[in-house]
Formats: structure tokens, sequence, C-alpha cells
């Protein structure tokens, strides 16, 4: 078998890599700014929904303690019995909830890396404002792990058989007596 000079040469030049069309990029751009701006709303609404748990927090606090002043024992145990107990159970609700968002799905991680090979730059970029996306995610997780064991203890400061008790060396053994507790 011999070769012709044209099937040689077909031989040994590889096709030329293709390049995304333009308005590819542009969507690309236009996505990612998109995005950031979506992050950056979610961090101010993240802060706002900080300062508005620590008022109610605050709020909360002082009805007790004007209850436990004013020897108002209905009041004392609506808010003792039904109230903290509730708001208790919707912040383990909502840990579940900030938890499960702490995970970048797979998704997500396989379109960064599209983006990435398209513009690189905003690959770049776009990693960070997913790193700054998990950073609130992971402050709102905080600040709600923190508003659940203040509530835990302000229903300890107000039950009048909190008396004693057992106590605990680690917090995972805490949790667990705690929502044992709570479950019966």
């Amino acid at each position: 078998m011999t070769l012709a000079r044209h099937d040689f040469v077909a031989l040994v030049t590889l096709p030329p890599v293709p390049a995304p069309p333009a308005h590819l990029r542009a969507a690309v751009v236009d996505a990612f700014r998109e995005f950031n701006d979506k992050v950056r709303d979610f961090h101010s609404r993240a802060i706002v929904w900080r300062a508005q748990i620590s008022e109610h927090k605050t709020k909360l606090e002082r009805y007790l303690k004007e209850a436990v002043s004013a020897r108002d024992a209905a009041t004392l145990a609506v808010l003792r019995e039904m109230v903290l107990p509730n708001i208790v159970q919707q912040i383990d609700t909502a840990l579940g909830v900030v938890r499960d968002r702490l995970d970048v799905d797979k998704e997500t991680l396989d379109k960064l890396s599209t983006i990435n090979a398209l513009v690189p730059a905003i690959g770049r970029a776009a990693r960070r404002s997913v790193r700054r996306y998990r950073e609130v995610v992971a402050e709102q997780y905080n600040a709600l792990v923190n508003l659940y064991y203040g509530f835990l203890a302000l229903q300890g400061e107000f039950d009048p058989n909190a008396e004693g008790g057992p106590s605990f060396d680690n917090a995972d053994d805490l949790i667990a007596s705690l929502r044992a507790k709570r479950a019966s």
C-alpha cells in the first residue's frame, strides 16, 4: 500500500480545535453575573436574618424575665411549655435544611468546570462566588446552632424542674440526651 501525498498530509495533520461560538461566551458571562448577583443578595439577606433572629431571642428573653418578675404564672407557662419548645423544634428543622445547603451538588461543580474551560477568568470568579455562598451558609448554620443552644439554655433557666440533672463531657452526648428528652 502506497500513500499519496494528500493522504500522508491528512494523516499527520490534526483537525483544528473548534472554538466555542461567541454567543456562548456571552451567555456564560451573563449567567455568571446573574449568579454572582444572587450570591450577593443572599449574603445581604443572611445578614438581615441574623439580626432578626438575635432580636427575636432578645425579645423572648425579656418576655420571660418580665413574666418571672411579675409572677405571671400563666404567661410563663405558655412561654415555657409551648413557645420555647416550638422555637427549638423550628431551629432544629432549619438546621437540617441549612446543613443540606452546605454541600454544593455535582451538577454545579460540573457547570463550573465547563465555565472554566470556556472562560477561565469567569471560572475562577465563579469558584470564589461558590466559596462565598458556602461561607454564608456556614455562617447561617453557626448562627442557628448558637440560637439553638441559647434557647435550650433559656428552657433550662425557666424550667422549674431544671434542678440538677446529668452532666456531659461532650456535645454529642448532651444533644442525644436533649433530643431523647424532647421526644418523650
